[in-house]
């Protein structure tokens, strides 16, 4: 009984720990794309801001 205790919460704390790092990528790729505050949002400045990768 203990086995499947530890199995369910191993599952949980996996899951919990893979959205954990899901959210963590995403907000760095928001920060990443997002335009310098004295830059409006547009596509124009999108552009700018994906072409620092190429």
């Amino acid at each position: 009984m203990s086995g499947n205790i530890r199995n369910k919460w191993g599952s949980v704390l996996l899951f919990v720990a893979r959205l954990t790092l899901g959210t963590i990528f995403l907000v760095s790729s928001y920060n990443t794309l997002k335009p310098q505050i004295a830059m409006p949002w547009s596509v124009t400045s999108i552009r700018i801001s994906l072409s620092m990768f190429r």
